[in-house]
């Protein structure tokens, strides 16, 4: 519109006859309220950008006639800034994407002030040696052709790079692949399982002091436990430590790993042979037996839930929390009277989605806010909450370490933290979780 006005009326400029002084104040005070009252929860663009628009329109219509130009826009300072405005709109951004990649966050005040600093350099050193002369070159058709070229080549350079997801050398790519690493699982079986008849079945010492008896809850304690040597360890199973309690499944029982075998019958024969054991750990993914609910729709749909069978006459119609619970007081009274101290651990948080879909781990943005809330944690755990009250109950001697407070805070429950994903799939733990709560195993056990 002012342009329209600058044409049709030439002799009067951009300006208008009536309160160049009014409408120069008046600009200010929209441009005021807009930088002072807008933020990011404001609808942007929309009619709150007629504030900015109008405060601008009022300002430049007012020309160089109103004090408020005169004494604010006219002086050398801020006639340099505009001159130099457009390269450092340029500049500022990539400067601060840059920074947030390289810092893995928000850059600090300290370092935005750098930051701006070398915009305004940056920008006034683009003004005086490629926009001014650009402007004075007379070969303008070639300055063209040159200046596609290089933005042709920008493009393919922006289209590669995104088409291969980055350059494999960034800091972030590079923590990425570390990150991903966790999703392996390389702790394979050791010629224990062939001794023993155990599958799995794993150990790292010929005179082990600690054994493991569990599902694969119990397993994925061992890097955790053997890291640096802090144990010589014996991992043995893959059900629940429950005597004389079966564990099922409604689908593909031939395929579950529960029906490799007695794991308490097995960890009572290691410890006949094994003499120099003196501590065992019962572990196992508590829920699913105590509830029969299988919350992962693959794992769901793949055994379809789990049930129980108690082999004593008396206990086949008893329910799976009752079955838990005499067997999980078996399993104990049955390695304390073989004289090891028994400690039993309760389970590590878990969730019901695909970790590398909840966590982002995929995605080229990678998301890292892989928590998720602590009440929601503490009410799926209810039924083992019941259980353990009732073991501690019936046996007060009998040790019991929780994790919660190992993965979670006050508020919430992490799979992932500072860089270290701690799970390899949704409710199973990688190395870096495996050493986590193995500090706080190691650390109980040496008391």
């Amino acid at each position: 519109m002012l342009a329209w006005h600058s044409i049709r009326r030439p002799e009067n400029g951009v300006g208008f006859n009536w309160g160049p002084n009014l409408a120069s104040v008046a600009g200010l005070a929209l441009i005021g309220i807009a930088v002072f009252t807008l933020d990011k929860r404001d609808p942007f663009p929309g009619y709150l950008a007629a504030l900015p628009v109008a405060g601008a329109f009022l300002m430049i219509a007012a020309g160089g006639r109103s004090v408020v130009n005169r004494m604010l826009l006219e002086n050398r300072l801020m006639v340099f800034i505009g001159l130099i405005s457009y390269p450092l709109y340029l500049w500022h951004w990539p400067l601060l994407t840059f920074t947030r990649l390289i810092e893995g966050g928000h850059a600090s005040m300290q370092m935005r002030l750098i930051i701006l600093s070398a915009s305004f350099i940056l920008a006034w050193l683009t003004f005086e040696f490629v926009e001014k002369p650009l402007r004075r070159n007379p070969a303008k058709a070639m300055q063209a052709m040159v200046l596609c070229a290089v933005g042709v080549v920008a493009a393919v350079l922006g289209i590669v790079t995104a088409d291969q997801d980055g350059f494999e050398s960034r800091r972030f790519a590079i923590e990425k692949r570390e990150i991903l690493k966790n999703l392996e699982w390389d702790w394979t079986t050791s010629n224990c399982s062939t001794k023993f008849s155990a599958h799995p079945c794993i150990t790292n010492s010929p005179a082990p002091e600690v054994l493991v008896l569990g599902d694969s809850h119990g397993n994925h304690l061992y890097p955790g436990l053997t890291h640096d040597d802090a144990l010589s360890v014996i991992s043995v199973g893959a059900c629940a430590p429950l005597s004389d309690v079966s564990v099922l499944v409604r689908k593909n029982a031939d395929r579950h790993p529960c029906g490799r075998g007695d794991v308490m019958a097995t960890g009572a024969a290691i410890v006949s042979e094994v003499p120099s054991a003196k501590i065992a750990i019962l572990a196992g993914f508590w829920r699913p037996a105590l509830t029969g609910n299988i919350l992962h729709l693959g794992e769901l749909e793949t055994w379809g839930g789990v049930s129980l069978r108690g082999s004593r006459e008396t206990e086949k119609k008893m329910g799976n929390e009752e079955l838990v619970f005499q067997g999980l007081k078996r399993s104990v009274e049955r390695m304390r009277s073989l004289n090891l101290r028994v400690v039993i651990l309760r389970d590590t948080p878990d969730i019901a989605h695909e970790l590398t879909e909840f966590c982002g781990l995929r995605k080229r943005s990678m998301s890292r806010n892989c928590v998720f809330p602590r009440s929601e944690f503490l009410k799926r755990r209810e039924p083992e909450d019941r259980l353990m009250a009732r073991l501690k109950e019936s046996i007060p001697s009998l040790e019991i370490i929780d994790p919660i407070e190992t993965f979670c805070d006050a508020k919430h429950c992490y799979l992932m933290r500072g860089g270290d994903l701690y799970y390899r799939d949704h409710h199973h733990l990688s190395v870096s979780g495996s050493r986590l709560i193995g500090r706080t195993l190691i650390k109980h056990l040496s008391r």
